[in-house]
């Protein structure tokens, strides 16, 4: 007989980084691979040029706070843009609706192409922001950016009279 099992609801452990492991205070030695990749902790990278103002204000305040506690790398700055670009898709979305309504009309053309009257509908950037808006907060629980995904991680203490805590790996 085959089995056919449902992928459908299942809760996958993503193995987290080292880093990661070492602020939350769960790293232990005998559970690490040998050899992990360790990525180059990005330094003074400004907001990419594909951001709109939405998303390179959001990408300024992420980098910059991630950045002073040394948990943003090279590798991460591709998923932190399209954080950003999400955000920033969502504010426009929500603006332009702000502008439009949340309903708009839609002209009806004739089958000879003819402008013959139009229909109230729903606005279609409603999707667009709706859409934005659950992936903006899918990537934010990827960075700890939620309250619940926050929770989870803990800042590496900072002695505040240590004018070289900034160097500490």
């Amino acid at each position: 007989f085959p089995v056919t099992i449902s992928t459908q609801n299942v809760m996958v452990n993503r193995t987290k980084p080292i880093t990661l492991k070492r602020i939350e205070g769960t790293y232990r030695k005998d559970r690490v691979p040998k050899n992990e990749i360790q990525p180059t902790i990005a330094l003074n990278s400004g907001a990419p040029a594909e951001l709109n103002e939405w998303g390179a204000a959001i990408w300024n305040d992420i980098y910059g706070e991630y950045e002073r506690i040394g948990l943003i790398t090279k590798v991460d700055l591709s998923a932190l843009t399209a954080l950003c670009i999400e955000w920033g898709k969502y504010q426009e979305a929500n603006d332009i609706i702000a502008a439009q309504g949340m309903q708009i009309e839609e002209p009806i053309y004739s089958q000879k192409g003819e402008l013959v009257g139009s229909k109230t509908v729903v606005n279609p950037l409603l999707k667009v922001a709706s859409d934005s808006l659950k992936n903006y907060v899918r990537l934010c629980g990827e960075f700890g950016i939620t309250p619940a995904s926050r929770a989870r991680v803990s800042a590496p203490d900072r002695n505040p009279n240590d004018d070289f805590a900034e160097f500490d790996v």
